[in-house]
């Protein structure tokens, strides 16, 4: 079976903190899940961070917005033959706009469609896995989160092009539990390792779903 191409693309929660850098957050325990299930991956993208060994390679950074992640994009995406995105962006724009900085929500929007366009135009044939992502502890900030999620989502769906992109419900996942906020985070942003873990099984779910 010929190796996939996925190209994570996020900031520090896809990276990977609070003692889950061996791991790199969720994407190597999610390697190993889809992994065993009968399909080999290979990572794309030039930020080499958050696993001691393996398929280290993602797209993007710590602090990043919708924004910052298009520059990141577009140059990794230019270097690197992707088959899947794997992205969950996001969460810097609401946690700046919660503490009076930019972007709007508006402005976010606009640049989750350049993010998109640029996925879409490196690779017509590409899936795109996009996140609707994991809430937060301080409460203006998931408002603020929520808020973004839903108006990502109809905007993705009213694209005309919507069939590549696959919207995963990590915030729906995470809130199932009704101890969340205790038992899968690390801070008021990251999940701990259990919290990764419920990630990384939510993506493999929908990338199974999907074929891959």
């Amino acid at each position: 079976m010929p190796r996939l191409n996925v190209m994570f693309v996020g900031d520090s929660v896809t990276l990977g903190t609070l003692g889950t850098t061996s791991y790199g957050g969720f994407r190597g325990q999610l390697l190993n899940l889809r992994s065993y299930g009968g399909m080999m991956y290979r990572t794309c993208g030039t930020t080499l961070t958050g696993m001691t060994s393996g398929e280290n390679r993602m797209c993007g950074a710590s602090g990043q917005t919708v924004g910052d992640l298009v520059t990141y994009v577009t140059a990794d995406g230019g270097q690197y033959s992707w088959d899947v995105a794997i992205v969950h962006a996001g969460t810097n724009d609401c946690t700046q706009r919660n503490s009076g900085g930019t972007p709007t929500l508006a402005t976010s929007q606009a640049n989750l469609t350049l993010l998109l366009d640029k996925l879409r135009t490196q690779n017509p044939a590409g899936r795109v896995f996009f996140a609707k992502i994991i809430p937060n502890t301080t409460g203006a900030v998931d408002t603020l989160i929520t808020a973004q999620n839903a108006a990502f989502a109809t905007q993705i769906a009213a694209r005309s092009d919507a069939s590549f992109i696959t919207i995963v419900d990590h915030n729906a996942a995470f809130k199932a539990n009704a101890n969340w906020a205790t038992e899968w985070m690390g801070d008021a942003t990251h999940p701990n390792d259990q919290g990764y873990k419920v990630m990384a099984a939510t993506w493999s779910t929908a990338l199974a779903a999907a074929g891959y």
